[in-house]
């Protein structure tokens, strides 16, 4: 993924990216509400949010990017 990119999908959550980090790294897991969030801006299943692998995790983050170019949705503001 581009630099910048999990600073982004952060963004768009209203989380900060240490609590990104640890969704991605599996030391924690996120809320139902967060998980739908993340679903919409990255199209990775909310499923796979909670109850992924780390490695299945940024395997489709990496997918889901690759697919549609620079990334998923721009950031709306």
């Amino acid at each position: 993924m581009e630099r910048g990119t999990l600073k982004n999908i952060a963004t768009f959550c209203r989380i900060t990216p240490q609590h990104l980090s640890d969704v991605l790294g599996r030391r924690k897991k996120p809320s139902a509400r967060l998980a739908v969030t993340l679903e919409e801006y990255t199209s990775v299943s909310r499923m796979l949010w909670v109850w992924g692998s780390r490695e299945e995790l940024r395997e489709a983050l990496e997918n889901a990017y690759d697919n549609e170019g620079d990334g998923v949705q721009e950031l709306s503001q």
